[in-house]
Parts: structure tokens; sequence; C-alpha cells
């Protein structure tokens, strides 16, 4: 955001500032899905129109698991799964991010 904030009128850059804004767009949206980046204080993060995102729901989970002397139960391991399958989901965003954005970034950063 800073890059293209400082490029954003010097129009032999366009092509690296849609480049960072890009790039940009791309991580908000991953990190709008890992946690709330809107949050304000340390209990905001469980409000907003989607309710928790993943790092809550894992956080909660972990911490279900390690306070527990037992074993974790059926229903935490299914949780276990399914958070899992979505943050594999994320870890996929990002490598196509790194591939499409960010090497677009890299190829117009290169030429200026």
């Amino acid at each position: 955001a800073d890059l293209s904030e400082r490029l954003k009128d010097d129009q032999r850059h366009a092509e690296l500032v849609a480049a960072a804004r890009a790039v940009t767009a791309d991580a908000d949206s991953i990190e709008g899905q890992m946690h709330n980046p809107e949050a304000k204080v340390a209990y905001d993060f469980l409000r907003g129109p989607k309710g928790p995102q993943l790092y809550s729901k894992l956080a909660g989970l972990f911490s279900s698991a390690q306070d527990s002397d037992h074993a974790p139960s059926q229903g935490m391991r299914a949780q276990y799964a399914r958070f899992s399958a979505e943050l594999a989901t994320r870890e996929a965003a990002i490598a196509q991010m790194q591939g499409g954005s960010v090497a677009t970034l890299e190829a117009a950063a290169a030429k200026a």
C-alpha cells in the first residue's frame, strides 16, 4: 500500500502501482478469511458479519485440547479436519497469489 501511495502520481510507474494495488487487494482478501482485520480490541475479533474467522476457530480448538487431560474427542477431531481443509484452501490462495499478483509486481518492479 505504501508503494502505490508514494508512486500514485508518477505516470511512469503506473504499471507498478497497479500491480502493488493488486497484491494488496489479494493479501487483504486472504487476511480477512484468516482473522478479523477490522478488530479494534482483543475481544472484537469475534464480531462482524461473518463471525469468528479461521484463526479464532483454531485457537479455541487448540486451547480446549491443550487444557484437557484426555485425548481430543471425535468432535474436536472432526473440527480440526474441517479447519485444516480451510487452512489448506488459504495456503493454496497464497501460493496462487505468489504466482499471480506477486509475480506481476516483481516483473513490474524489475522494469521500473
